[in-house]
């Protein structure tokens, strides 16, 4: 994930290069952008933080560059709080925040000033690991990035906010294969859900998709393939998939569907931004 605090304030975040190319190559839409709070000291301003709970860290024995900051882990049963605090061109190496916490690094800015590592220990879990829990056992309920990249340990990241101009994530260890569910707001597609890795037919290339829709031939039942990685609103996708079911039962075809050799049909649901981008007549 790429956090960007730009110099005027502004601050936004979203997928990294070499993730998005292995998770959603077509979608370089921010996740969230918003401008920096109020000032917290004369001439620093909060930036982002990230909460990590003692419960969800894990030994590592990869090596650590050198340009790493190294940061003392909370006790049992407590959390870390790391902050990134923002010092303007006026401001030095001279923060201090007493009993709220320690300045572990100071970074010089490329834009001018200075940012500060901060670090607090906090007692017990804030309420939003319990949620990501949660979520890792039920994906569907909130977007994720999909499957490992790799075969060493993973951490999910979530992200909240708190007003208008705090922003932070949180870490949760992944010991568990991520399980894939349909999604509730799916529950009442008329036909069968699946996930985006067992479609077996071609898709366009240039195209952003929601969801994959295939219909049958007799008695079968029709196969809606989601893309676990779109960012498209389930409730509106079930809507338009039974739609496009019916159209297709009632022999109302529109230049969206494309036919397979063995006669089946098939359509690409595509998200609006993905629609409208290619030109498109598609479905929010």
């Amino acid at each position: 994930m790429k956090i960007s605090l730009h110099k005027d304030g502004y601050c936004q975040y979203g997928l990294t290069d070499a993730i998005r190319k292995h998770v959603r190559e077509e979608d370089r839409a921010a996740f969230d952008r918003w401008d920096q709070g109020p000032e917290i000291a004369p001439g620093w301003r909060y930036g982002y933080g990230v909460l990590f709970a003692e419960s969800e860290l894990r030994q590592t024995d990869s090596p650590l560059s050198p340009s790493t900051t190294k940061i003392q882990a909370p006790p049992p049963g407590a959390s870390l709080g790391v902050g990134i605090l923002i010092g303007d061109a006026s401001t030095g190496p001279s923060l201090h925040l007493g009993e709220q916490g320690r300045v572990e690094r100071y970074l010089a800015r490329l834009s001018g000033g200075v940012v500060a590592v901060s670090s607090s220990v906090i007692p017990g879990e804030p309420n939003w690991i319990a949620k990501g829990r949660e979520i890792l056992q039920h994906p569907e309920s909130a977007w994720c990035a999909g499957p490992p990249l790799s075969d060493e340990i993973q951490f999910a990241w979530g992200f909240g906010g708190v007003g208008d101009d705090v922003r932070c994530a949180y870490e949760i260890a992944v010991d568990e294969p991520v399980p894939w569910t349909v999604p509730g707001a799916l529950s009442e597609f008329n036909g069968q859900v699946r996930p985006w890795a067992e479609v077996t037919v071609a898709v366009p290339s240039g195209v952003d998709p929601c969801a994959l829709l295939l219909m049958p031939i007799g008695e079968a039942q029709p196969q809606l393939f989601l893309h676990e990685h779109a960012r498209c609103e389930h409730s509106e996708l079930q809507r338009t998939a039974n739609e496009l079911v019916q159209a297709h039962d009632s022999g109302r075809f529109d230049g969206g569907w494309m036919r397979l050799a063995d006669g089946r049909f098939f359509t690409v649901i595509l998200t609006q931004r993905a629609a409208d981008r290619a030109g498109l007549t598609g479905y929010r």
